[in-house]
């Protein structure tokens, strides 16, 4: 276990474990997407129901492969299995879904990652349950016509009621020319440390950012024990760490009943269905040594309520 799921609240220290999700998920049809650099299928500690590869050709060594670990770190943060070995993640067994944007480099196109939104959109238009989508990835950009092809996207996936999931950065400043953190329909993630300080590293919103406000929220950051490459475990910080510890709580939510999926787009979206009842369960979280959010004793820069577990 790391720290970060006893301060979410999804591991139940009197019980010492995390409940098993995966009968849950194969009743409800619910899965998680996580959109990265791929998920090692391979690792006994992760449930990958399904992987598509945007940007390697059959004929790559890494074809179907995570070459570069970040997209498996992501998962098992999500779903690590509750077996008695590695990790738990904060809905343990839940099926991921993995979409392959970024090489082993870790750094791509931006035509990959449409491509993958435009993948997803497809499957909630037919019917697949798709309750959280991971996008621990960003580009910078101040175009303002970028930003509108960005943002419509995650519009139109989070009309299913679909939480879309997105790191803030790790450039220690306003995320306004962040993205997808940036788009109000995106359920952007700040990072914090196991003291409950702001990690050093982790972008936010400007305090008179009313409306980023509404989608945003804390989760841990630094220094996260979690699945690897090659079946391997490993240790890495970002807010890229932050934000699967809410799309798996995301996924707790439509588990537990509380968040619904839109049969039709716009019936239920997201960024007025969703992301409110978890904002809401974050501002009830009780303070923690006596540090609260969602400031968090910075007098000019917003970092939101702690992601709260608990109440689903």
């Amino acid at each position: 276990m790391n720290w970060g799921d006893a301060r979410i609240g999804s591991y139940d220290p009197s019980k010492k474990t995390t409940p098993d999700v995966s009968a849950a998920a194969a009743a409800t049809g619910y899965k998680v997407a996580v959109i990265d650099t791929g998920v090692d299928t391979t690792h006994p500690d992760i449930n990958v129901v399904e992987f598509k590869d945007f940007v390697d050709t059959p004929q790559s060594a890494y074809y179907g492969k995570d070459g570069n670990g970040h997209g498996t770190h992501v998962a098992g943060i999500i779903g690590a299995k509750n077996n008695g070995a590695g990790v738990i993640g904060v809905v343990p067994n839940m099926p991921i879904l993995a979409l392959k944007v970024l090489p082993k480099d870790g750094s791509g196109p931006l035509d990959a990652v449409y491509e993958a939104y435009a993948d997803v959109l497809a499957r909630l238009q037919k019917g697949e349950k798709i309750v959280s989508i991971n996008l621990s990835l960003s580009s910078i950009t101040d175009d303002a016509d970028a930003k509108k092809v960005e943002c419509d996207w995650i519009r139109k996936l989070q009309l299913y009621g679909t939480a879309v999931c997105a790191a803030a950065g790790n450039d220690g400043e306003d995320l306004k020319d962040n993205l997808p953190a940036y788009c109000t329909e995106a359920l952007t993630v700040t990072s914090m440390d196991s003291a409950d300080n702001p990690s050093y590293f982790s972008n936010f919103a400007a305090m008179n950012n009313d409306g980023k406000k509404k989608s945003l929220l804390t989760a841990p950051g630094s220094n996260i024990y979690s699945t690897y490459k090659d079946g391997g475990y490993e240790t890495l910080s970002g807010t890229s760490m932050a934000t699967p510890f809410v799309t798996g709580s995301a996924a707790a939510c439509f588990l537990s009943g509380n968040c619904k999926l839109s049969a039709q787009p716009g019936v239920t979206p997201s960024q007025t269905a969703n992301y409110p009842v978890m904002l809401a369960a974050a501002a009830g979280a009780p303070c923690n040594n006596g540090k609260c959010g969602p400031s968090w004793g910075a007098s000019n820069a917003y970092y939101g309520y702690y992601v709260n577990t608990r109440q689903f």
